[in-house]
């Protein structure tokens, strides 16, 4: 990876950028940014700001993703903390899917399983952590956004239209992508359609936990962690 990159500014300036070591020569950087440090957002100009979001870099004190799992449970600490200071009105309950939930020594990006109460727009909740200032936003829709915390980590929030797709969220989120391909060809074969995160052909058979999805398919329930390659 390149350690440093030129950025043209917006009135025509070009300053060298350096996304390792988080530094930039604009005068933003220098006399209001420098001193903090790396891996912190108040570190981070426009233009660093503007390579991150580019390249989809995320940085724990300078190292890019993967990061340990350790590392990456400190992170979700982080994150639930803001999350649950938004449940009592907005998030019924979450779940952290993904490599994190299957407890792989390496963690990439973390997924987010959210279910929000009857009435509650998720674009509050969006509103809610951008204000924060230490998200920043790359995709948004009604179902899922993208985010980057803290310069940290990329996040992926997953909203489920309604409680019955629970358990096929949590199903399909915590992965890996070959344990999902294997359920989708024993539903085929079962004649049960396709599986997704909406249940069999969109229908989750009232089915409430990812046990009972394993036992529908005829399968022995596997835990995330022992759902590997």
């Amino acid at each position: 990876m390149e350690e440093s990159r030129a950025v043209i500014g917006t009135y025509g300036d070009e300053y060298e950028v350096d996304v390792k070591n988080q530094t930039c020569t604009c005068k933003d950087f220098i006399y209001h940014r420098k001193n903090y440090d790396i891996g912190d957002y108040k570190r981070l100009c426009k233009h660093l700001r503007q390579l991150i979001d580019e390249r989809e870099l995320v940085l724990v004190s300078s190292k890019e993703l993967p990061i340990s799992y350790t590392d990456a449970l400190s992170v979700v600490e982080e994150i639930s903390m803001h999350l649950n200071a938004f449940s009592n009105t907005h998030i019924k309950r979450y779940e952290f899917c993904g490599s994190l939930r299957r407890k792989r020594p390496v963690v990439g990006d973390l997924d987010v399983v959210l279910e929000m109460y009857p009435g509650s727009d998720v674009h509050d909740f969006y509103h809610y952590i951008e204000d924060l200032g230490m998200f920043i936003n790359k995709v948004k829709g009604d179902t899922k956004s993208s985010y980057i915390y803290n310069a940290k980590v990329h996040v992926d929030f997953n909203v489920i239209p309604s409680p019955e797709y629970w358990a096929f969220h949590l199903l399909h989120f915590t992965g890996p992508k070959v344990e999902n391909i294997r359920l989708r060809k024993i539903s085929a074969g079962l004649g049960l359609g396709s599986l997704s995160q909406y249940g069999f052909d969109e229908d989750p058979k009232g089915l409430k936990t990812e046990e009972e999805i394993y036992h529908y398919l005829g399968e022995e329930y596997l835990a995330p962690e022992d759902r590997q390659q």
